[in-house]
């Protein structure tokens, strides 16, 4: 140390570090102290701080000197003075270490306070996962040339802010930050707190980054680098892992929430549509695939609109959505969305309801102007919110006592600001006007005619003075009405009793200001949907000749119809007719025109999109279906590659249904997609495996007793090598002797195979037949073969992509909770719900002759997870029992014995394991359980009783229960493993490990590229593409995604 004089520090700016999560502020003030090579200058002797003695850190051969708990650094010119703090505050003694620090300031009477800190990223909210990573909380500062991010303020789980002061910021794993400032706010004392959100691996990287923030500020220096002390490089070169890794998504296979309200395109730069409890941005390119997905709720999201902006300044403006959900809250999202950047953040959340939000409607004149949003709620009420900035007031909330309102537009005078027109359609079959200005509302007009509920409204302002305002409701009707303004009030004498289709009006005022007379018409009435219409669209407003002229309407008899209106007939006619045929589908819940009006777009009753694109030929309108995404819309529960070098992946839901996604390849693109639905069933699905290499072949378990077996048919392996462009030739040689396809009988829940023979007999029914009978009346033939060059569309899913079922396997007593099968293929695991010891056997299938042949009693409770190794010589099973048991298997006898297990009162796993992985020599294996727990195990080592011990000590506890845990194919950095976990807060974790170094973290995966909720599966793709340093990793999830990252490692 060069000296401890106390010198005169008035009107210096004082920096410190908070011991925080990483280091991070320590490190950040070790690298400040040595770039600008400043000189210790006193020492602080504080009884609340540990003492410390060391060597000085910032000498870089001999070791003369020594540092201290408690240093202080000077820079004179600059008037800086630095506290690197290096002993720990005493237990206890948090509060009285502030009382000293604001009592030095005051004394020493310095300008102002700096701290340098870290926020735990794992304890990120939803707002905070995405897009900058640095906050700032200040007394003083006002960053708006800095364009800094204030820290969120806190909100309890009902998404209320805290109200009382101390509690309003949390920093997660910032030492004394967050009490410092709250002390030195009540103090009135100048204090600024300067934070990154870290995760472990991250800790050089964001010490640099606070440095470039601070140095932003209070441009000190001019530093092409910041120079970190030796031995902070020493430890860094002794740490180090691969620190370059590139992590993107391939694709998010996911459908659309099943309810009206939950899409929307039109109104924004791209497509988005409710996924569970988060919202998918798609690509705004075709074929429009999820980019990204982000989530502020915690239940289903029942509707998504882009704000309507009239007026966009320029590109670089922010686009604003809302999304409305089960848990009663509403959030604003603004982002950048251009052709580089996709980030959106929750810019305030909108807490008022007390029941589940059903539809809302947001608009903003200009980007400057206050967003306006109104919502209706199952609570009876219709809420109108004004946001100015980021604060959201409620400004009138309608009570409609009993009733509720089914679907809500709104629309500004354009010549008054801030005055609309509310249009709520009631569980009364009509549809309530209200003036809504920023002091009053009030109801002006009701629109009566429909006799049944009201389910969309829709309004196109031709000028500012003629409006038309479309309605359709489950009555099969369309409605389309005229609002003239008469800003004159030039008001004729209109009987309001009069007969409906007469004209009638009503008048606008407000105070002295104005007053305007609306004349209103039932302009037209459309019939010709054969069941009730949920959905309602004018075409957008870049075209004004088709703007009042061309509307679209989207049915329960599962068509959408284009309107446009004949200047010959005066009428509106039935233009362009689409939607869907066959299948057990209900029809269309909404739709939309993409923004420049190309394309409609409509959402099916159970998740599904159609697509089609609009082309005018000679006055004629042609609808060409195109490929967009598809997927679950409930839990996925269960994936698996085909073990065939991985080229396609299957997954299986809870929405009763296996799906099939693979590669499309042309033209030197590849996009993922959902090319087959080899099961539609009656259960909700569990669980499935690959059977073997050589043949395409699965087996899945549902909510029943029985296994059944599906077979890839001869039509399948076909359509799939001209969309994948993968050479099946083998297979197809295979299937000569298969099936063409398959449908399921009327009635069953078996796929019936389907013979060229018989693919058009099973299609007709010959005229002598009795049309009463049951064969007459369920017709079976759905299957068509069908030559395929791209995805197929819906429809095709639905009828022509079934596997047949060769077999069903009988033998569990409950229902069927996981399975399994060897490398060859020559053996099947399953395991059903147990309660009891006998339930919960483990029974294998010998896929030759398709009969159990051992039944494995060992676990006490239900058998959640079962994996075999890669060589096929061992079976690992997990159970709710807390237990593992691992199974030598004779494959060549078809037999299994005990080879070693842990009891379920060990002491490694105190909590259900959810699951397990062999490594890829077989050497190890893994178990991840729900008391946050990943140990490793030697295969070969065995114990004389159940007390095994795992090979390391040094197990990996995360922050939340495992529930998806897998090896990959490949060492990496030629000794390590690598390991990715999976957690039930959706977080994805990537590790290396080996039993020298033990566990080491490189990265995680969280939204909006990774899940929201239970991460449920992931498996590495066994692709001939893969290597120590490229890897394609598959998942599914609760929130009803199945996702694939490819991650690049150097």
């Amino acid at each position: 140390m060069t000296g401890t004089e106390k010198l005169n520090w008035s009107g210096y700016t004082l920096v410190l570090p908070s011991i925080c999560h990483c280091h991070v502020g320590q490190l950040a003030v070790d690298t400040l102290i040595n770039t600008l090579n400043m000189k210790s200058v006193h020492i602080l002797n504080w009884t609340c701080v540990e003492p410390v003695i060391a060597y000085d850190p910032y000498e870089n051969t001999n070791r003369e000197n020594l540092a201290f708990s408690i240093e202080v650094y000077e820079e004179p010119s600059l008037k800086i003075l630095v506290i690197q703090q290096r002993g720990n505050i005493v237990l206890g003694k948090r509060q009285e270490f502030v009382d000293e620090l604001l009592t030095f300031f005051k004394n020493e009477q310095l300008k102002e306070i700096i701290v340098l800190t870290a926020f735990n990223a794992v304890e990120r909210n939803d707002v905070q996962l995405t897009g900058e990573q640095f906050r700032y909380l200040s007394t003083t500062l006002d960053s708006n040339n800095l364009n800094w991010i204030v820290l969120e303020e806190r909100q309890d789980k009902h998404h209320h802010k805290i109200v009382r002061d101390r509690d309003r910021y949390y920093i997660a794993g910032g030492g004394i930050a967050n009490r410092l400032f709250y002390t030195a706010q009540q103090s009135q004392i100048p204090a600024t707190i300067l934070l990154m959100f870290t995760d472990i691996g991250q800790e050089v990287q964001h010490a640099n980054e606070l440095l470039i923030r601070l140095n932003q500020w209070k441009k000190w220096c001019q530093v092409e680098q910041w120079q970190m002390p030796t031995s902070q490089r020493a430890w860094i070169s002794m740490a180090n892992i691969s620190t370059n890794i590139k992590i993107d998504i391939d694709y998010i296979g996911a459908a659309c929430n099943c309810c009206p309200h939950s899409l929307d395109w039109q109104n924004g730069p791209r497509l988005i549509y409710a996924v569970t409890n988060s919202v998918a941005l798609c690509s705004d390119i075709a074929p429009f695939s999820i980019r990204k997905t982000f989530s502020g709720h915690q239940a289903r999201v029942n509707c998504v609109k882009w704000i309507r902006q009239e007026q966009r300044n320029s590109i670089s403006d922010f686009y604003y959505f809302l999304s409305a959900s089960v848990d009663k809250t509403i959030c604003l999202w603004k982002g950048i969305d251009d052709d580089v950047r996709l980030i959106y953040r929750i810019c305030t959340s909108l807490v008022g309801h007390q029941n589940s939000v059903t539809t809302l409607i947001g608009y903003q004149q200009s980007s400057n102007d206050n967003v306006y949003v109104a919502s209706g709620s199952a609570d009876s009420t219709v809420k109108i919110w004004c946001i100015a900035n980021t604060l959201a007031t409620c400004i009138h909330t309608l009570d409609l006592q009993n009733g509720f309102a089914i679907t809500l537009e709104f629309a500004p005078l354009d010549n008054h600001k801030n005055v609309f027109l509310l249009f709520v359609a009631t569980d009364k079959n009509t549809v309530n006007i209200y003036q809504v200005s920023n002091s009053v509302i009030e109801q002006v007009f009701v629109l009566s005619g429909h006799e049944d509920w009201i389910r969309s409204i829709t309004i196109q302002k031709l000028t500012p003075l003629q409006w038309f305002v479309a309605t359709c409701s489950q009555d099969n009707y369309i409605r389309i009405w005229q609002l003239s303004f008469d800003e004159n009030n030039n008001q004729t004498n209109v009987d309001e009793t009069i007969l409906k289709l007469k004209r009638s009006s009503f008048a606008l005022k407000n105070s002295d200001e104005f007053s305007i007379n609306v004349n209103v018409e039932l302009y037209s009435i459309l019939l010709g949907h054969e069941e009730a219409i949920y959905g309602l669209c004018w075409y957008p407003n870049t075209d004004l000749k088709k703007a009042a002229t061309t509307i679209l309407s989207a049915s329960m008899d599962k068509s959408m119809v284009l309107w446009t209106f004949d200047d010959n007939q005066k009428m509106y006619i039935d233009k362009a007719r689409v939607g869907e045929v066959g299948g057990n589908t209900l029809g269309f819940y909404g739709c939309t025109f993409s923004p420049c009006g190309s394309y409609i777009l409509g959402h099916g009753y159970e998740g599904a999109l159609h697509l089609w694109k609009i082309e005018e030929i000679d006055n004629r309108i042609n609808l060409v279906p195109q490929v967009i995404n598809s997927g679950h819309f409930n839990t996925v529960e269960d994936c698996c590659w085909d073990k065939h070098s991985g080229r396609y992946l299957l997954s299986v839901s809870t929405d009763q249904t296996t799906r099939l996604h693979a590669e499309w390849k042309r033209d030197e693109i590849i996009s993922w997609h959902e090319i087959g639905r080899p099961q539609i069933h009656g259960y909700e699905m569990k669980c499935l495996a690959f059977i073997g290499s050589n043949q395409q072949r699965f087996v899945s378990g549902a909510d029943e007793k029985i296994l059944r077996v599906f077979e890839a048919p001869k039509n399948f392996l076909e359509n799939f090598s001209r969309i994948t462009k993968i050479n099946v030739d083998e297979d197809i040689a295979r299937a000569q002797s298969l099936p063409e396809g398959a449908n399921v009988p009327a009635l069953g829940l078996s796929n019936k195979a389907i013979f060229d023979s018989d693919e058009n007999q099973t299609t007709t029914i010959a005229n002598d037949e009795n049309p009463m009978t049951v064969d007459a009346l369920y017709k079976e033939g759905f299957f068509k073969a069908t030559v395929l060059s791209e995805p197929p569309l819906e429809e095709h899913l639905l009828q022509n992509t079934l596997w047949p079922e060769i077999q069903k396997l009988y033998g569990h007593g409950y229902e069927i909770i996981a399975v399994a099968s060897n490398p060859s293929g020559s053996i099947v695991a399953s395991s059903c719900k147990a309660t009891q010891q006998n339930d919960a056997a483990i029974i294998l299938w010998n896929t030759n002759t398709w009969k159990p042949v051992v039944r494995l009693v060992v676990h006490q409770l239900t058998v959640v997870r079962m994996v075999f190794s890669n060589d096929g010589r061992y079976l690992l099973s997990v159970s709710r029992d807390r237990s593992w048991s691992l199974f030598d298997v004779d494959e060549s006898d078809f037999q299994a014995r005990l080879h070693k297990r842990i009891s379920s009162n060990n002491p490694y796993h105190k909590r259900i394991i959810w699951t397990c992985s062999f490594s890829h020599d077989d050497k190890y294996f893994i178990t991840g359980a729900r008391d946050q727990q990943i140990h490793v195990w030697r295969v070969k080592e065995k114990s004389d009783n159940d007390n095994e011990q795992p090979c390391e000590k040094n197990y990996l506890k995360l922050n939340d229960s495992v529930t998806a845990v897998t090896f990959a194919s490949h060492l990496i950095q030629n000794d390590k493993y690598f390991v990715v976990a999976g957690l039930d807060n959706g977080s994805i974790f990537l590790y290396t490990w080996n039993e020298q170094i033990s566990w080491q973290q490189i990265t995680s995966i969280a939204p909006p590229l990774g899940f929201h909720l239970t991460v449920n599966q992931l498996c590495f793709r066994p692709s001939s593409l893969s290597s120590s340093s490229y890897y394609q990793l598959a998942g599914c999830s609760n929130d009803g995604t199945v996702r694939i990252f490819s991650i690049s490692l150097s």
